[in-house]
């Protein structure tokens, strides 16, 4: 298997963000039922969480969810290459 790492890192990054950025904004737009939401997803009281919107938070999470899922991707590649040569 030979896959460019780069690419497949990128992709994954770049969708990571793309559902962060869905779920920021249904967050802004809608918060109440996408609190409601979520908690009936995780079956956990996500109404006592008062989440902060504002810039600062929306740009950390996009870093945070493009390089951490970018990131994991390519050490995982990296590691099943070093196996795959062997």
């Amino acid at each position: 298997m030979n896959t460019n790492l780069r690419s497949l890192s990128l992709a994954v990054g770049l969708v990571s963000v793309a559902l962060y950025v869905i779920c920021y904004l249904f967050l802004a737009v809608l918060p109440g039922p996408t609190i409601r939401f979520f908690s009936a997803i995780l079956h956990e009281d996500m109404a006592v969480i008062h989440p902060f919107l504002n810039w600062s938070t929306f740009l950390t999470g996009l870093a945070f969810w493009f390089l951490g899922p970018a990131l994991y991707v390519a050490l995982v590649g990296w590691v099943l290459q070093l196996f795959e040569a062997r």
